[in-house]
Order: C-alpha cells, then structure tokens, then sequence
C-alpha cells in the first residue's frame, strides 16, 4: 500500500540519449496496457497470453498510476485513465484552477487524487531567493512551451514560454547559468514558484491546496549552485512551513 507508479511522456530522460518524448498515442497506448498488467488482467502481447501471475496471490491493493503531465490532452488522459495526476505547471493560481477545473470536467475524475510539483524557496532577501529557484524554474517551465500545452496558461506569459522552449539549452539541463534560465524575469519567477518568508510561502501553499489539490511535490532551491543557502532554506521549509500546511 506504499507503492505508487508514476510516469510521464519523457523529458532529460530521454533527450539525453537522442529520443524525443514518447507521442501522445504511444504513451496512452502504453498507460492502458500497464494498467491492465497491474489490475492482475491476462490479455494477448506478440500473441502471447502475458499477464503478472502472481498477482493473483497478492493480498495487497492494486498499485496507483500516476501520471505528470501539463496539457490538456494529456491531463484528461489521465482524469479517465490513472489514480493519480500531478501537474507540472507551476504555481500560478489560475492556471492551476483551470487544470483542477480542466481534470473534474471529466467523468470519472471525482476519485482522482490530484497534485503538483511546486518550486518553492524559503528565504528572506528576495533576489537570492529568485536565484535558488532560477534552474528550477527554468527546468519546470519549459514543459508548458512545448506543442499543444500552453492551454489554460495567462496571456501574460506566453512570450516567456515560448521563449523557454525555442531556446532550451539541453546540455545545461537544471543549470541556473543557462541561457534560458537567465533569460527568465524575476516577476515570472515568483509567480511560477513560490518564494519569500515562512508566512508568505504558507499563504501561497494553502491558497493552493484550497484549490483541490491535495499533494505537493516540493522541488526546493538549487543545492548544487547555493549548498549553504539552500540548506537552510530547506530546514526553514521543514520546520517553518511544513508543519502549517499538512
């Protein structure tokens, strides 16, 4: 029961040995037939009964699928498909709330437990703050430029998106000293992570969960660049803020 598989169509994973993501017919394709094997079915693969056998003498509860995802096409995939879904798309409020509304418009979603990757940087200088979340940022934004998943996203920021995608530097992958991360203004960053004092970050986490969504998948500041900042900003974040949002 502890158990939970997650996937999603493929980003640094596969662009660094040469693949693109996985098409959007491929993945579905892919999604429906894993959840059959872990629903305990027998189906026919390469005209071969294939089926997970000893399933059938496990006591525990199917084990959740959870896709990450960003577009429309790929979210209501999942409203009608998987257990769980988790938003890659930042964490501006309204695009947020269109995508909670986006997954519910589809039948089936009510049981769906949904969630989102939040940047989030728990510090007290606001450009210092901005900078441990500028890779991050960069990284996580990205997926909102690629083709088809800019829907739901504030006019505003297209330009920024758009950017992101065209000039994406793959060999700087989560690198605050890329071009594209640089290029990114601080007003975007604080609105698509979350950064600022203890209480700020409370407020703009539980105006988020207000909205349906129950997990977050915290992606704190840029420890590789920032070691000592970002570590105490993570304590403050476990001992500061944590404990106001459970």
């Amino acid at each position: 029961g502890r158990m939970v598989l997650g996937i999603g169509r493929g980003d640094s994973a596969l662009f660094n040995i040469g693949r693109r993501p996985a098409p959007l017919p491929q993945f579905q394709d892919y999604v429906c037939q894993l959840q059959r094997y872990l629903r305990g079915e027998r189906f026919e693969l390469n005209h071969y009964p294939s089926e997970i056998r000893w399933l059938a003498k496990c006591s525990q509860s199917k084990v959740p699928v959870e896709i990450a995802g960003t577009g429309p096409k790929v979210l209501a995939f999942a409203a009608t498909h998987v257990e769980r879904v988790s938003l890659a798309m930042g964490a501006d409020l309204t695009r947020l709330e269109w995508a909670v509304q986006h997954i519910c418009s589809h039948e089936n979603a009510q049981s769906l437990s949904i969630g989102a990757y939040i940047n989030v940087c728990v510090c007290d200088e606001r450009q210092q703050a901005i900078e441990m979340v500028r890779a991050g940022v960069g990284t996580f934004a990205h997926f909102s430029g690629m083709k088809g998943a800019m829907t739901g996203t504030p006019a505003r920021d297209h330009d920024v998106f758009q950017s992101i995608e065209q000039g994406y530097d793959k060999s700087k992958h989560g690198s605050s000293e890329s071009q594209h991360a640089q290029a990114l203004p601080n007003e975007f960053i604080e609105r698509f992570a979350i950064t600022g004092s203890p209480q700020s970050c409370i407020e703009k986490l539980r105006a988020i969960t207000a909205l349906g969504i129950e997990r977050l998948i915290i992606i704190g500041p840029n420890l590789a660049e920032f070691p000592e900042a970002a570590r105490e900003s993570r304590a403050r974040f476990v001992n500061e803020v944590l404990p106001h949002i459970q």
